[in-house]
């Protein structure tokens, strides 16, 4: 066994699928290694498989973004980075592993399939030391003994490979002066950004430099009735609005905007909001969602259209659409897309919706643009 370190790191849409071991760790897995330092990386959409019709015929799927022998005394530590909405399909969204450090983190919104009724294991599988560590949601078991449940506010990936906490972000401000002035954060960001920026050093991969993005959607998380007093307006050609429901565990606040499926393969439903914004042409929009859904069929996409307007003349849309859904039951999956303004423009036109799902039901909540 020997030590490994890294820094400076961003770790995005990686899988592990292979049989056994070879399925664990979404972006990093460590068989033999001890003594893991990590500081100022980014792990972000990672995913680990089940490999094996049944899980044990080869135990694998575990560690959405890392994996850590749990045969010995393999221990680690992370500082100062970011371990957001990575998947795991048997358990434990983020990270697996007996004996570790997390100072200054982010674990955000990692989700686990929980194949084998690993419930509590949502993100992690121990509570593991440290402190100055954020959590969210508040759902299974604590990452870190004594850490902080409450949403850091990410934006999107971003140009720079890092998510950046948004205005009201508990992450700004709020981390450990000495664990960011010490080796081996070394008192700069992943990018190199040196920190601190403000009266203290950040929590997380990346420090915010002047003023923070703020998200400019209204009632992001449907907690106002969409009964007409809104800023969303319904778009549905066959009826199946849901409304809004309260979920125990919502990713933000306890409602959901939920939506029954379709019976006809290009039938649309979804909301839609005109947004005060005003840029250049070039200028990066970044659109974050967060999409769950019960005995979803197979088949169907979702997606958004953002419409550029000027002087009330559209200038330009530009469509995202995303992978159709796993059939059958899912939580708190993390969807950003990206546009780029096609000229200049005073107003925005959000819509977010989808075609063609049509059995059980899908839903949205904590819509995020930031530009």
């Amino acid at each position: 066994p020997v030590p490994f370190t890294i820094t400076n790191s961003l770790f995005s849409n990686n899988t592990a699928d292979g049989a056994a071991r070879g399925g664990d760790g979404g972006a990093l897995g460590f068989a033999q290694v001890t003594n893991t330092v990590i500081a100022n990386s980014t792990f972000t959409n990672n995913r680990a498989n089940i490999a094996c019709p049944e899980i044990n015929q080869c135990p694998s799927g575990r560690g959405g973004a890392m994996y850590f022998n749990t045969d010995g005394a393999a221990d680690f530590q992370i500082y100062n980075s970011t371990i957001a909405s990575n998947y795991a399909e048997w358990f434990a969204g983020a990270i697996v592993g007996n004996d570790g450090t997390i100072r200054n983190t982010i674990i955000d919104s990692n989700v686990s399939g929980n194949r084998g009724g690993e419930e509590g294991f949502s993100q992690c599988t121990n509570s593991f030391s440290g402190g100055n560590n954020i959590q969210w949601p508040n759902e299974g078991d604590a990452c870190v003994s004594g850490i902080g449940f409450v949403d850091p506010l990410l934006s999107g990936l971003n140009e720079d490979g890092v998510l950046l906490p948004t205005a009201g972000s508990p992450a700004i401000d709020n981390g450990d002066a000495t664990v960011c002035s010490n080796s081996p954060v070394n008192s700069v960001d992943q990018i190199g950004t040196a920190r601190p920026q403000g009266i203290g050093c950040d929590i997380g991969a990346a420090e915010v430099v002047g003023e923070a993005p703020t998200n400019l959607i209204s009632n992001y998380s449907f907690e106002d009735p969409l009964d007409g007093s809104s800023d969303w307006t319904v778009i549905s050609f066959s009826g199946s609005l849901d409304d809004r429901f309260a979920v125990s565990g919502a990713p933000d606040g306890s409602h959901v905007l939920l939506f029954d499926g379709v019976s006809g393969e290009f039938d649309i439903e979804g909301v839609m909001q005109s947004i005060a914004a005003s840029g250049s042409s070039g200028d990066r929009i970044t659109l974050i969602f967060d999409i769950g859904g019960i005995n979803v069929a197979a088949g169907g996409i979702y997606g958004a259209r953002l419409t550029f307007m000027e002087l009330d003349s559209v200038v330009g849309q530009i469509v995202r659409v995303g992978d159709s859904p796993d059939a059958g039951s899912f939580v708190d999956l993390s969807v950003t897309f990206s546009f780029t303004a096609p000229g200049d423009f005073d107003g925005l036109m959000l819509e977010i919706g989808s075609r063609g799902i049509r059995d059980g039901r899908w839903g949205i909540d904590n819509v995020r643009l930031y530009q």
